[in-house]
């Protein structure tokens, strides 16, 4: 009977150690990670209505051309760089198809681009006023980032003023022509605010005055482009909505 007890105890020592070795050599469980959730991504959203402000610098190339007619000479060929600051503000709408954005956009800006050509007893000081442009732009949207192109309409105030020996004269004009440019924007993740960096060239066509005094008739033409290099931030009024109903995703934990 003793030995059958002993037997019996041995038995389920030896259990008991072939059931702890079994549980080092099995490799630990470990729980599936959870399945993730999918939430709307606002900031991938680029359709809607949006304001903003802007501010940088310009500088208008004009090519100029003075003649005193009555002789007639050439008094005056050059060009002259306007540069000044400009500050303003913008408007517009996009649509927004998979990657691709479609907008419209309108601006205007305040400089003070200004600069003088003189010769001999002639000068003639030059200023753009303000600027606006009506561009359409075509972007490609990837994360956060919106790269485009952009061109339009542009406008803008020129006064200029003309001095001689005998005599003064001061003219103002709103000229017209057209733009093209580029730029990138970059929403702030969470928010319906953006920022960009953007540069436009226009083409404001040519301005001709001609101005005569007791003595003698002076006569300028003037080619105006500018080159326009701003930075803005604007503001989406829809950013939480999902383009045209459908939701842009990413997964999140």
């Amino acid at each position: 009977m003793k030995k059958l007890f002993l037997a019996s105890v041995a038995g389920a020592l030896l259990a008991v150690g072939g059931s702890a070795q079994a549980t080092d050599i099995l490799p630990a469980y470990k729980a599936p990670p959870p399945a993730p959730r999918i939430v709307a991504c606002p900031t991938c959203n680029w359709t809607g209505f949006y304001i903003g402000i802007n501010g940088g610098g310009s500088i208008a190339t004009v090519d100029s051309d003075a003649t005193l007619s009555t002789t007639p000479i050439q008094i005056a060929s050059d060009r002259r760089a306007l540069m000044g600051g400009l500050i303003g503000g913008q408007a517009g709408f996009n649509w927004q198809f998979g990657a691709w954005v479609f907008g419209v956009e309108g601006d205007g800006q305040w400089t003070n681009e200004r600069d003088t050509l003189g010769a001999l007893s002639f000068s003639e000081e030059m200023r753009i006023k303000d600027l606006f442009t009506v561009r359409g732009r075509l972007g490609w949207a990837h994360d956060c980032w919106l790269w485009y192109v952009t061109g339009g309409g542009a406008w803008a105030q020129v006064d200029s003023q003309t001095l001689t020996t005998f005599a003064s004269s001061s003219f103002s004009t709103t000229k017209s022509g057209w733009t093209v440019g580029t730029g990138v924007e970059t929403s702030w993740a969470g928010t319906g605010w953006s920022a960009k960096l953007e540069y436009l060239w226009a083409d404001l066509g040519s301005i001709n005055r001609v101005f005569t005094t007791p003595t003698a008739t002076f006569e300028s033409d003037n080619q105006i482009r500018e080159h326009i290099i701003r930075v803005g931030i604007n503001y989406r009024f829809n950013w939480g909505k999902a383009p045209f109903g459908k939701a842009p995703v990413v997964a999140s934990y």
